[in-house]
């Protein structure tokens, strides 16, 4: 090992596991090497550890399907971005320059320009799929802001551990903005444009949709008070 390359040395978290993402830190058998899902060689995904971001949870439930998560396949920049600010990209602060990812807006753009015109079918896919697909180079406008983020290990699975227990693949989520109106139409109405409200109640119904079966797995009604 080089001595003055800390960014590349393991990293002890001395703590449990905030997220399925970072059982990457976790040793391997192999000596001097971790949980990869990092690993591309040409564009095409080496790594034999995808699989468990699939297997493992941090949450205590014993639903198969959960809803209100995120969809990975969502075409919503702005939600994965959200996502994406503040994540700890080193969590050693050893990597000069990359503490957070450094352009959460640009892996956004990345994921749903990927998404696209590849859905997504598991999580496993973020590693196998579409981490070897981010653009190479650590440029200001990409996805990555300097040659540490895109290569150092750690820095460079962030976005896997900022979607691994947020998102997912087999839920619909839906918002249904529900007006109920009462009132009255006088003697005089002859279409229905004529009806007079005379008070209004306003709900947002949402709804989460298992699409292997169809079947409503979560439903939350939300009273709007304006």
């Amino acid at each position: 090992m080089v001595g003055t390359r800390t960014s590349d040395r393991p990293v002890i978290l001395n703590r449990s596991f905030n997220s399925v993402g970072e059982i990457g830190y976790t040793f391997r058998d192999d000596p001097w090497r971790s949980l990869d899902f990092f690993s591309a060689s040409k564009g095409v995904s080496t790594s034999a550890d995808a699989g468990l971001l699939d297997l493992f949870t941090v949450n205590d439930t014993t639903n198969n399907i959960v809803g209100g998560r995120v969809n990975l396949n969502t075409q919503n920049t702005a939600v994965l971005q959200a996502i994406f600010n503040n994540t700890t990209a080193d969590p050693t602060g050893r990597t000069p320059g990359a503490s957070v990812l450094s352009n959460p807006s640009a892996m956004a753009t990345n994921l749903v320009a990927y998404t696209a015109a590849n859905p997504l079918v598991n999580k496993d896919q973020l590693v196998t799929r579409f981490g070897p697909n981010l653009p190479s180079g650590a440029t200001v406008g990409g996805p990555f802001g300097s040659v540490d983020e895109q290569n150092v290990k750690s820095c460079r699975e962030a976005c896997i551990r900022a979607l691994a227990d947020v998102g997912q693949t087999r839920t619909w989520n839906l918002m249904i903005d529900i007006v109920a109106q009462a009132g009255r139409y006088p003697p005089s109405a002859n279409s229905l444009d004529q009806f007079v409200v005379e008070g209004e109640r306003r709900y947002w119904l949402h709804v989460a949709i298992d699409r292997f079966t169809g079947q409503v797995i979560d439903e939350k009604l939300e009273p709007v008070r304006q």
